[in-house]
């Protein structure tokens, strides 16, 4: 583990899922930055990240080993040609924003990404949220498009705005999309840690 004060960030183990759900549990029952209508439980929750995790990065950030935030990589689409793209997800405890944690996660999740090879990720926003709007522009993403009136919850339709960032080279044949199992036993995954704690606000 790499750490900065009481700070670290780390691929996620299942020991870490309780804490995650719980983060996540108010994005579903009180917004829309999900579009889930019901608490999944534990044991689904875990499978999610078991499966995510099979192909890209999964990672929480820790304040004194307590699980403040994670963010992954889920597959956008099916189809064989989609494979070099990513989507992307992050949740924050609510008494951690402001403190630079989703920038040091997305740094994190995105070196990752791009060291594997993939070479497009994007990221949806159910408007209105300004300040995710900001977030996702702060780190490079582009506004490509909106789909209107795509999600139906609490009672009224929601817009969804979605963003893109290309972080491989989209000119050359791509390669094949790298493993991380042993991984995070790396320098180059060392590296990235600490330098994501750089981003955060002590």
């Amino acid at each position: 583990m790499t750490s900065s004060g009481a700070y670290a960030i780390r691929p996620a183990v299942e020991q870490d899922s309780g804490a995650m759900l719980e983060i996540y549990r108010p994005y579903i029952e009180r917004g829309f930055a999900s579009f889930e209508e019901e608490v999944p439980d534990l044991e689904e929750f875990d499978k999610r990240r078991i499966h995510y995790q099979e192909s890209a990065p999964w990672l929480v950030a820790t304040f004194d080993e307590r699980v403040i935030g994670y963010t992954y990589a889920a597959a956008h689409r099916g189809r064989p040609a989609y494979r070099w793209n990513r989507e992307l997800s992050i949740y924050l405890d609510a008494s951690f924003h402001g403190k630079g944690i989703g920038n040091a996660l997305y740094f994190a999740l995105l070196s990752v990404l791009k060291w594997q090879g993939y070479v497009n990720v994007l990221a949806g926003v159910a408007l209105p949220n300004d300040p995710s709007e900001r977030f996702h522009e702060k780190i490079g993403m582009t506004a490509i498009g909106t789909y209107h009136h795509i999600g139906y919850k609490f009672g009224t339709y929601c817009d969804v705005r979605w963003y893109e960032l290309f972080i491989g080279d989209k000119e050359a044949n791509p390669a094949p999309i790298r493993s991380l199992e042993g991984y995070w036993d790396l320098a180059d995954w060392q590296l990235i840690a600490r330098e994501a704690l750089q981003k955060i606000s002590l």
